[in-house]
């Protein structure tokens, strides 16, 4: 099951990266017991965000049994196309990859589709929609809006992105009449910035340090909840 649209519900996927990676089991439970609709996994492989490794397919894994969340994968990797089977194996429902990312990207979209994941565009803040090729509109499922860059710390949500939800509505819609793509944002989500997301119509929210904030975590993520539900 990919991350289905539950009508004007916005749905909330919590970012692995700010757990703590001593105990993950525990925090796998305590993310799922906090109301969190999926969970978040980025892939680095210390190339495409130099210096920043985090973990791999074989780790997800291991965790698929222990959390019945639909798993989102964010690859920022130089070789995509290498991961697809390997992730799909893992259990992961859906793949995002950056235009940016070295190897044939519509290739790899349509390999995304082809094992059974549902396939999105990642951009991040210094990437253009428009110059993903017009066949990739025809394959994507979602697009993830990154309003921080990169794994670059102590950033600020970078509201001038906002303005990328409509034009990307637009844009797949003059393409593709016949459905609605679902919006994603992702990067310093609280709930303050999260109802500004809402107000221009997104699907989904990436919450990260923020759904750690504090005990349980259904604390923070009901906040998210609330600012949502605007």
């Amino acid at each position: 099951m990919g991350l289905r649209c539950l009508g004007d519900v916005v749905l909330i996927g919590i970012s692995l990266l700010s757990a703590d990676f001593s105990c993950l089991k525990e925090e796998l439970e305590r993310i799922e017991c906090g109301g969190a609709d999926f969970l978040h996994l980025d892939i680095m492989d210390g190339n495409f965000s130099p210096g920043f490794i985090t973990f791999g397919p074989g780790i997800i894994k291991k965790m698929r049994p222990h959390t019945g969340l639909s798993f989102d994968v964010h690859l920022m990797v130089h070789r995509p196309d290498l991961y697809i089977c390997l992730l799909k194996d893992a259990g992961v429902s859906s793949i995002g990859i950056h235009p940016s990312s070295d190897g044939n990207f519509l290739k790899t979209l349509r390999c995304i589709k082809d094992v059974g994941c549902e396939a999105g565009v990642v951009f991040s803040p210094d990437e253009e929609y428009k110059d993903l090729p017009r066949e990739a509109w025809d394959v994507i499922d979602f697009v993830n809006i990154m309003t921080v860059y990169p794994k670059m710390e102590k950033q600020d949500f970078l509201r001038d992105r906002l303005f990328m939800i409509s034009a990307v509505r637009k844009a797949f819609c003059d393409i593709r009449p016949d459905r609605r793509i679902r919006v994603i944002v992702d990067g310093g989500i609280t709930d303050s910035t999260a109802l500004l997301c809402v107000q221009h119509d997104i699907d989904a929210v990436i919450v990260g340090g923020f759904a750690f904030s504090s005990f349980p975590y259904k604390i923070a993520i009901d906040k998210i909840r609330k600012a949502c539900a605007f």
